[in-house]
């Protein structure tokens, strides 16, 4: 299980560095059209990650055993405990300083405070419940005990990733309506 542990911490360290620094390095360049592109990017993996472990994986595994959700938990160790909180900061860090750049700010407080609002809940969200649930599952595993709590705090993660596509497809209403009224 040890072993299992080291290498879902390189995995996932590996899958949080490297969408942070990328837009580290764009940023730094200065060039917003990459920006842009790493925003829809991260967007569009951080969707698809959770519509697969909110609607797709949710569905498979709360009706099989016991042994196969703990497995099946493991193996998304890296993605909710470091990739999902990464591609969320680097999603909204991207979106906040490309609207800096076109100046959203300066438009009403109507415009963009439901995106400001729906994209701090996101954020929340990720790092409330997907690292404290994941960190609870490590702990878990290295001591070996309780299952059920190990599962109960993995199935939540797969609820949470229900929820957080869903605020996603809001905040998506909202910025493509703030496209179109600029």
């Amino acid at each position: 299980m040890i072993k299992d542990l080291k290498s879902i911490y390189r995995f996932g360290v590996v899958s949080a560095v490297l969408p942070i620094l990328f837009l580290v390095i764009v940023y730094i360049i200065k060039d917003y059209l990459l920006i842009d592109y790493i925003h829809v990017l991260a967007a569009a993996l951080w969707l698809g990650c959770n519509l697969f472990m909110g609607f797709i994986a949710y569905r498979i595994i709360r009706d099989i055993g016991d042994k196969e959700k703990v497995d099946i938990t493991i193996r998304l160790l890296p993605l909710t405990l470091f990739f999902i909180p990464s591609i969320t900061l680097t999603t909204v860090i991207a979106g906040y300083i490309l609207a800096f750049y076109v100046h959203l700010f300066s438009y009403s407080l109507f415009v963009y405070l439901p995106i400001i609002i729906l994209s701090t809940i996101l954020l929340l969200l990720s790092f409330v419940y997907y690292v404290r649930n994941s960190i609870g599952i490590i702990k878990i595993l290295k001591a070996k005990s309780n299952v059920k709590k190990l599962i109960s705090l993995s199935m939540m993660n797969f609820r949470v990733a229900a929820v957080q596509l869903i605020f996603q497809v809001v905040i998506i209403f909202f910025m493509a309506y703030v496209v179109i009224i600029l």
